[in-house]
């Protein structure tokens, strides 16, 4: 099997150090959707949280969700202050402040009334620092986010306009064409196609026996958060990540497994499927093998819930949430941790969010069980030329493709129950009792 997230979260969590999924946690999260959330609203409650982008052409709107995802990361200041940007509604009636991804959106949408011609392929690949830090001015002319980070996002857009314009004409609607109504096609072309998509790693590849014990205890040390694990070679250079290199490298003397996370991919494959509504450019035929969207608040909703675990020295690591993060928010600060940035790639960060994939996978597949929707022959999944973790998302795939036939793949899937999650997280912020992780990176 290729490495997907999917694949990628099973191997993680068998080997985590300090997190793990909880099988009673999952199940209670799983009880709880099925019984209370997942209903005929959820659907009303998820698109009330939508970008409202009002009418315009399939291929225009394909380019304009493609330029949303493509900036989709990293919403906050190094002072723990939100992005933020005041700007009137979309009737134009009345200003408001928005913050963090919210903010991203009003930024979109005020220089598409200003006339900026962001969407072109042409302008994208002549983006600025200078481009980016007008896009997300202030009211007031003040830059709103750090020069560090505007010349990252004039970068991101820069790879994206000379891809598009090489392979695809200049419009993301002809990448979606070539991909037969597939989203998992979708999300591994633009992976392929763009670093800034290439959301993966290399985590360390320890036996089973070796991470066990009273994991709670485990003490975190530096490297933990701080060190990117990534191949090396001889002379401790780091091997750079391309498609045809070898899944199992070493850093030094430890043994790595490349994993995939495919964060915005993913999900700009889904923000197409909702925003089209299943159809036209949006008619996927495989929704339900997308997994979550491993970031900052689903992962923080998660942990609160019950369904991962972290460590002792994790949870402390990190810091609480709750009434703390309320006071934040109503600063105009974010709820992510006050502890310093862990570093993507580091063990710790792959583990919040493998264990996130992971526990997402298991809840969908409970749920899709108490709806009576059951495997038969289950040897057929007994291949000994796999990995237990294989054999077992071999399982969940055909269970999904069991529930499509059933016709609840678009309803009980691990994107709406992630994009539900992330609601019910901004919601409830105030009392989430473990504060989010930070992370600085392109991927999310």
């Amino acid at each position: 099997m290729s490495i997907t997230p999917r694949i990628s979260a099973a191997l993680i969590s068998s080997r985590g150090r300090h997190v793990r999924v909880s099988e009673d946690g999952c199940l209670k999260v799983a009880q709880w959707l099925a019984k209370e959330h997942l209903d005929e609203n959820v659907e009303q409650q998820i698109a009330d949280f939508m970008p409202k982008f009002g009418s315009m052409p399939d291929v225009e709107l394909a380019q304009y969700i493609f330029f949303l995802d493509l900036l989709n990361f990293s919403f906050f200041n190094d002072d723990g202050t939100s992005l933020e940007i005041i700007y009137p509604n979309q009737e134009g009636k009345e200003k408001r402040i928005s913050r963090g991804y919210w903010a991203h959106v009003a930024a979109l949408h005020r220089a598409k009334k200003e006339g900026n011609p962001f969407l072109q392929s042409e302008w994208m690949i002549q983006c600025s620092k200078n481009d980016m830090s007008q896009f997300y001015r202030k009211a007031d002319g003040q830059l709103g986010e750090s020069e560090q980070m505007s010349e990252l996002r004039s970068k991101v857009v820069n790879e994206a306009g000379q891809i598009l314009m090489k392979e695809y004409g200049g419009y993301f609607a002809n990448m979606i064409s070539k991909c037969n109504q597939s989203a998992i096609k979708l999300s591994q072309l633009l992976a392929d196609n763009f670093e800034s998509f290439r959301d993966e790693g290399w985590f360390p590849y320890e036996q089973i026996d070796q991470v066990s014990g009273n994991w709670r205890d485990n003490e975190i040390i530096e490297n933990d958060w701080k060190l990117k694990l990534c191949p090396t070679d001889e002379d401790n250079n780091e091997i750079k990540l391309d498609q045809n290199i070898n899944e199992f490298q070493k850093h030094g003397q430890i043994p790595l497994h490349r994993v995939t996370f495919h964060k915005r991919a993913q999900i700009t494959a889904t923000d197409i499927w909702k925003i089209f509504n299943g159809q036209n450019l949006g008619q996927f035929n495989d929704m339900s093998l997308i997994t979550m969207f491993a970031d900052y608040r689903v992962p923080q909703v998660l942990a609160h819930l019950g369904a991962i675990e972290y460590s002792k020295s994790l949870e402390n690591f990190l810091g609480i949430g709750g009434q703390k993060d309320e006071q934040k928010r109503n600063e105009g600060i974010t709820s992510v941790s006050n502890c310093d940035y862990i570093v993507n790639g580091s063990r710790i960060e792959m583990e919040i969010r493998g264990c996130s994939i992971a526990a997402i996978s298991k809840i969908t597949e409970m749920m899709l069980h108490s709806l009576g929707i059951e495997l038969s022959n289950l040897d057929q999944f007994e291949d000994e030329k796999v990995t237990n973790e294989e054999n077992e998302v071999r399982k969940g795939l055909s269970l999904r493709k069991l529930a499509e036939q059933s016709g609840f793949s678009t309803k009980i899937c691990d994107a709406i129950i992630d994009n539900f999650l992330w609601v019910w997280g901004k919601m409830h912020l105030s009392e989430l009792r473990i504060a989010a992780h930070r992370t600085r990176t392109c991927f999310y």
